[in-house]
């Protein structure tokens, strides 16, 4: 069982590095997460990668594309 914390923003680095694309041949804009490759071909139980062990996460409140513009 892995304990890392991982959020949707390393998806897109996971699936680059699995197909071997590099960020740069991508032609996306800087990408902020972190490819999860490494926990997947780990044989560790609990925090795998240290630096994963908190995540930061919020909610925006100012959102005017939903119907009747709720937040």
């Amino acid at each position: 069982m892995v304990d890392d914390y991982l959020s949707f923003i390393d998806f897109a680095p996971t699936i680059l590095e699995a197909a071997g694309i590099s960020e740069e041949q991508s032609g996306m804009q800087p990408i902020q997460g972190r490819s999860l490759t490494g926990i997947f071909s780990s044989s560790k139980n609990g925090l795998v990668d240290k630096k994963r062990d908190h995540l930061i996460f919020g909610q925006e409140r100012h959102d005017v594309g939903r119907p009747g513009d709720a937040g």
